[in-house]
């Protein structure tokens, strides 16, 4: 029996011939069956085009676009752009899904009509997945709510773009930064305005492996500073929207400790220009200080702005001594 509704699953693909067979093979063995998988090949110089050339000769289902090297975001939007099903969900093509990854978060959207359907994520070294079962427990959002999320404990989950399934029309008028890293921070925030409910199970149904040479472990520099720029936005967004004036204060709170957090990574990785430009940044934000009301987090803020070196040299402190605690109770 094949579903009604098709989802196009998007995967983009730069130099990742060890990962992606097991990521293509894991959407592959889907229990929904009503799926285009779009393999953008995002100029790999492996064999990694290849390898989706010969995905597509024996699947139907598999379209390969190879396109000029862009970046993930531009990847993500030519997928977009080719996607044909009603639904549309990312797989990073070293990651990869469980058997009812489509099924569970499709029949979840469905039944409680939202627009977004999320599920829970492990991290992965790619050889011990044993995981315990849980009993399902399904959360509905609408609202603000889904606003709280960006900002509290659920940020991750809510965050990132790869573990969720869409109504297309989502990504209506909506894509990617291109060229930046951190994107997912860049959109959610919009995308979780679009939506009218979003729904989540605590069921975990998607792998992320775990690399080192993976965008997020290479070595510090300053492009990872987008983030700080993805902050401001998101501070921004909410400061327009009325609806959303009670998260002002901590959005911004959250942009100021994001500037402090890579000024701290900058004096670690002895980047000077960058610290003094990050120091300038947040003087100058500093003047907003009075959307906070929580003193404890004033104070924080405050103490940076006066006494930027010794507060770092502080939270540097404090941090290898939690490592090093860390460290002792392993042996």
């Amino acid at each position: 029996m094949i579903e009604k509704d098709k989802i196009s699953i998007v995967v983009p693909v730069y130099n990742v011939e060890e990962f992606l067979p097991r990521c293509v093979e894991s959407i592959l063995k889907q229990s929904y069956k009503n799926l285009e998988i779009l393999l953008i090949d995002d100029g790999s110089t492996d064999n990694s085009g290849t390898l989706c050339d010969n995905y597509a000769k024996n699947n139907q289902n598999i379209r390969v676009h190879h396109k000029k090297n862009g970046g993930l975001s531009d990847a993500r939007n030519y997928g977009i752009e080719k996607a044909t099903g009603n639904y549309i969900a990312f797989i990073d093509s070293d990651d990869y899904i469980a058997e009812d990854y489509c099924k569970i978060l499709y029949n979840n959207l469905i039944k409680y009509e939202a627009d977004i359907s999320i599920c829970a994520f492990i991290k992965t070294d790619g050889k011990n997945d044993n995981i315990e079962e849980n009993k399902e427990q399904i959360t509905t959002y609408t609202g603000i709510d889904k606003q709280k999320n960006i900002l509290n404990h659920m940020n991750t989950i809510t965050t990132v773009a790869w573990n969720k399934l869409y109504r297309k029309e989502m990504w209506d008028n909506l894509r990617y930064p291109k060229g930046k890293i951190n994107e997912d921070e860049f959109v959610v925030h919009y995308l979780m305005h679009k939506a009218k409910k979003v729904v989540y199970t605590n069921i975990i149904l998607y792998y992320y492996y775990q690399r080192a040479n993976s965008i997020m472990k290479k070595k510090f520099s300053s492009e990872r500073f987008d983030v700080i720029d993805a902050f401001q936005e998101r501070w921004q967004f909410y400061k327009e929207h009325k609806e959303y004036k009670e998260l002002e204060g901590k959005a911004y709170c959250l942009y100021m400790k994001m500037i402090i957090s890579n000024y701290i990574l900058s004096k670690k990785n002895k980047l000077q220009n960058d610290k003094k430009k990050l120091l300038e940044r947040y003087r100058e934000e500093y003047k907003n200080k009075k959307m906070i009301t929580n003193i404890k987090e004033k104070i924080k803020l405050s103490s940076f702005y006066f006494l930027p070196e010794i507060y770092s040299n502080l939270k540097v402190g404090i941090e290898n001594v939690r490592k090093n605690i860390k460290k002792s109770m392993s042996k």
